[in-house]
């Protein structure tokens, strides 16, 4: 397969990559999540701790290991010593086609439901279109927000070309910005628009409107996993499945752990939770072979995906730990 070139996507991997990935001296070790405990990619995995899954699994989870995204949680994976973790697919992707030995062994977020695009409340701004000639914010370079932005502004008709995109580094600077009027806009994800005070923020348009199908996250296994104990990724990607099944049912509860965890009011981690639909927004396998080709869509306008190069998903993906029922046809396979 031809491997991806280039800064961005080598600056995703780190030396010693070759390492086993393997936490030493316990079955399972610790899991890293992107952004954990803070955005909607966590309930599941603080399900599945809360309610000690891990251990019903046969798995011994001393901590979820949160991250900033994008290729921090991977290097988690890469040469941190961290098994198994969720990330987001462009990472994951991009980190793979640079050489890094690791695997998607399933899925995690498949709904853009949580991501908006906020201005103040007294601007002229009430809808996509309206961006034309606008400077609009998002995350970082690669990031799950630089993805939605550029496919929310092409599907729409607006054109990627006809805005200016702006990387803020995070959400809060992002939303910083938009408060003293350097942008026009910026991205802000649940459950952090449902904590802050609705009236700060006026909603231009949600991603969702324009992405539906999108595979905003991956589960990932690191170096020499899958050769030295696949029981391990089995069993942890059954209990994060337990731990949506358990979402599911008791949401009420989730919440408040989550919100324990995360530090923010119950209230609003209910709201986040109501808002996405337990039901669809967190995912075992990849979903469709529609949201795969949406990361190669997602891919190819941030600049991630250059030239004619192509996404080899049969080496990239292990479906092997995915209920059968659940598993799909990979793009090209």
């Amino acid at each position: 397969m031809k491997r991806l070139g280039g800064a961005v996507a080598l600056a995703l991997v780190v030396a010693g990559c070759g390492d086993s990935g393997l936490t030493e001296g316990a079955e399972g070790g610790d899991v890293t999540v992107t952004n954990h405990p803070a955005l909607l990619y966590s309930p599941p995995w603080i399900a599945a701790q809360d309610q000690k899954l891990f251990a019903k699994n046969g798995l011994e989870v001393k901590q979820i290991v949160g991250s900033e995204g994008g290729g921090t949680t991977v290097r988690n994976v890469v040469s941190g010593g961290l098994p198994i973790g969720e990330v987001a697919t462009t990472a994951a992707v991009s980190a793979f086609m640079a050489g890094a030995d690791i695997r998607i062994v399933g899925g995690g977020v498949a709904s853009s439901r949580d991501t908006f695009w906020v201005t103040r409340p007294d601007e002229p701004l009430d809808s996509i279109e309206d961006l034309k000639g606008k400077t609009v914010g998002y995350t970082s370079p690669g990031s799950v927000t630089q993805g939605l932005l550029a496919l929310s502004l092409e599907r729409s008709g607006v054109g990627l070309d006809n805005v200016e995109t702006r990387t803020m580094g995070g959400l809060t600077e992002g939303l910083t910005a938009l408060k003293t009027g350097d942008i026009d806009a910026a991205a802000i994800l649940e459950p952090v628009f449902s904590e802050q005070a609705e009236e700060e923020w006026k909603i231009v348009f949600k991603a969702s409107d324009y992405v539906p199908e999108f595979l905003s996250t991956v589960i990932i296994s690191g170096p020499g996993v899958l050769e030295e104990d696949r029981s391990l990724v089995q069993k942890t990607i059954q209990a994060r499945a337990d731990g949506i099944e358990f979402l599911k049912r008791d949401p009420d509860a989730v919440a408040e752990a989550w919100a324990k965890e995360a530090e923010i009011e119950p209230e609003s981690a209910r709201k986040a939770l109501d808002l996405v639909d337990p039901a669809e927004h967190w995912v075992v396998g990849l979903d469709s072979p529609e949201a795969l080709q949406t990361v190669e869509e997602e891919m190819r306008l941030i600049d991630l995906l250059p030239g004619g190069q192509r996404i080899d998903w049969d080496e990239l993906v292990v479906q092997d730990f995915i209920p059968p029922d659940q598993r799909i046809q990979l793009p090209g396979g």
